[in-house]
Formats: structure tokens, C-alpha cells, sequence
């Protein structure tokens, strides 16, 4: 029998997984134009996780630890918040108007070994074999990718490739979250995870706010005043904004980091198998090719993981919060 805590990750794995086909399903106008938008949907999702949290954390969150947070800390949090939970969504969102959930899959996954890289040249985090030659597989699987594919959508010239625009969108967001995980460790590590996953639910729904009443022309909900659209609306919410991120917060309280690490890597292969069985997107000859190399290296780090993990060292650039982000597949909440 599984293990309650282990249950809560591979829930919390496959709502994860889902979530970047229920994206898709978005972009598509569905069920009606301009009805879910990246900013009305994911600011509700992230003002109704950020209520839950902050009423199931209230007796965990110490007025005492809220001060200790420095108004630098803020500040940085503020903006690693930003970025991770608003500014990389919004790319990865748009990045499936031109490609499949597969290939965004795949492209955004150059994340993992840009983040080993930085994590050792700014962290001075030493990763043994497995791990180094893992994220070297992922990378040459997100670049085989780029070149047997070819562009998709609008193009955007890049030196001598000519790669998509989403495409491009897809690594640039993988490369946002590399970043922000490693200047997570950097400053905000000693920040307690239930006040970082509170405080950056909170920020988001403001920029998901003020930036969708700047962009869009009508009401961020003038279209979701019909009755029909709210029980989509309250699906997506209850189970992608507040039940996934609940399920990770829980896995990883009690869970080993190497377990919580090996249910994070499914997440991208069951978005490929969902996008299938849901929306008929089989993967590419190239997102096959390129996302088997990503495979192997994801399994090659997590082995590592596993065996720095059984020699007492551990990888700095993964702590609570950024299992908790990585975990998130569609990461906008």
C-alpha cells in the first residue's frame, strides 16, 4: 500500500502534469473567446492558494519570523516571485500557441542543467558524475530538439539559427526559473518555506492584476459573467491552484528530497502522456529523439541525487521551495 505522503506527491505530480494540457486548453479559447485568460485565471488561482495557505500556515507563520525577514528580502523575494511565478508562466503560456505541450515540455527542461551550472559557479556547489553528466543530456536533448524540429510559428532569427518564437519563449522561461531558483539560495534560504510560498501567491495575484488591467482592453472578468463558465472556472482553481501546490507543500514536509526529486521528474512525461490521450498531441520525431536524451539525463541526476544523498551531501541549489516550484509543471501558481 502507498504511503499517504507519497500519495500526496504523485497526486500532486499528475495534477502538475495536467495542468500544462489544461493551459493549452486555454489558449484555444475554450470554452468561449477572451473567457480564461493567463490573468484572470491564474489571479484567482493564486489569491485562492494564497488564502488557503496563509489560514492552514497562520499558526506556523510566527509574527516574530515575519520580522526577521529583512526589507531587502523582501525586496528580492518581490522580484524572484515576479519572475518565477509571473513573468516565466506568462512566456510558457504563450509559448503553446505555437508549439505542442510536448515541445514546450522538452525545451523548458534546459532549467535542470542550467541550474547545476550556476548553482557551481556561483554557489561553488559541487555535483558528482551522474549529476554533471545528466544535465549535459539535458541539454543536448532541448538543443537536438531545437535542430531537428525546425521553427514552428513565428520566427525569431538567433545567430545562425532561425528558431520559433515559442520555441524561444520555452527556453527563455526554463532559463528565468534556472535563475531565480539559484538567487532563491542565494538570499532568500533562510526565508521559512510557508512565508515564501504565502508571500509569493500573494505578489503574483497583484501582478497578474495590475499586468492583465493593462493589456486587455475590457474587464479582466467581463467574460466570466455568464454562470456556465464558473464551474470550469472553480475546477481549475480547487484542483490546479490550491490542491497541487497543497499536495507539494505536504510531500515535502515528509518526504526524503531525493523521493520528492524523482516524483518533480515525472511530472514532464506525464504532460507528454496526458497531451496525447487528451488532445490527440502525439510528439514529434524530434521530441521523441530529444526528449529520450532528457529522460536519461533526468534519471542520471536523480541516481546521482540519490548517491550524494547516501554520502550526507546535498545539492544546495534544491531546497524546499524550489522542489516546491519545480514541481509545478505549468508554473503559474
Amino acid at each position: 500500500m502507498i504511503p499517504a505522503r507519497v500519495g500526496f506527491c504523485l497526486a500532486a505530480a499528475l495534477f502538475s502534469a495536467a495542468a500544462t494540457a489544461v493551459a493549452y486548453l486555454q489558449t484555444a479559447d475554450l470554452p468561449g473567446p477572451g473567457v480564461f485568460t493567463l490573468w484572470n485565471v491564474l489571479a484567482l488561482a493564486n489569491l485562492a492558494f494564497a488564502v488557503v495557505g496563509l489560514a492552514l500556515n497562520s499558526l506556523v507563520i510566527k509574527s516574530k519570523q515575519v520580522r526577521s525577514v529583512r526589507p531587502g528580502d523582501w525586496a528580492v523575494l518581490c522580484v524572484i516571485a515576479v519572475v518565477s511565478g509571473g513573468i516565466a508562466p506568462a512566456m510558457l503560456f504563450s509559448a503553446l500557441a505555437d508549439q505542442s505541450v510536448a515541445g514546450v515540455v522538452v525545451l523548458s527542461r534546459i532549467e535542470p542543467p542550467l541550474t547545476l551550472f550556476l548553482a557551481a559557479a556561483l554557489l561553488g556547489v559541487q555535483a558528482n558524475a551522474l549529476r554533471t553528466g545528466g544535465a549535459f543530456l539535458v541539454f543536448c536533448g532541448v538543443l537536438l530538439t531545437v535542430m531537428l524540429q525546425g521553427p514552428m510559428g513565428h520566427l525569431t532569427k538567433t545567430g545562425l539559427l532561425q528558431i520559433g518564437t515559442g520555441e524561444l519563449q520555452a527556453i527563455g522561461a526554463g532559463m528565468l526559473l534556472s535563475i531565480t531558483t539559484v538567487a532563491y539560495q542565494m538570499r532568500l534560504a533562510h526565508v521559512p518555506i510557508s512565508i515564501y510560498v504565502v508571500a509569493r501567491a500573494f505578489i503574483c495575484t497583484v501582478f497578474f492584476l495590475v499586468v492583465g488591467a493593462a493589456v486587455q482592453t475590457d474587464s479582466l472578468f467581463s467574460a466570466m459573467a455568464t454562470a456556465g463558465v464558473w464551474p470550469y472556472l472553480g475546477g481549475y482553481i480547487a484542483v490546479f491552484g490550491v490542491a497541487a501546490p497543497l499536495f507539494w507543500v505536504i510531500g515535502l514536509r515528509r518526504l526524503h528530497p531525493a523521493t520528492v526529486s524523482v516524483a518533480v521528474s515525472t511530472t514532464p512525461f506525464l504532460a507528454v502522456i496526458i497531451a496525447a490521450r487528451v488532445l490527440g498531441q502525439l510528439p514529434t520525431m524530434a521530441e521523441i529523439v530529444g526528449g529520450s536524451l532528457v529522460a536519461l539525463g533526468l534519471i542520471m541526476t536523480i541516481v546521482g541525487a540519490m548517491e550524494d544523498g547516501r554520502r550526507g551531501r546535498h545539492f544546495a541549489s534544491v531546497g524546499s521551495a524550489d522542489e516546491f516550484d519545480s514541481g509545478l509543471g505549468f508554473k503559474g501558481v
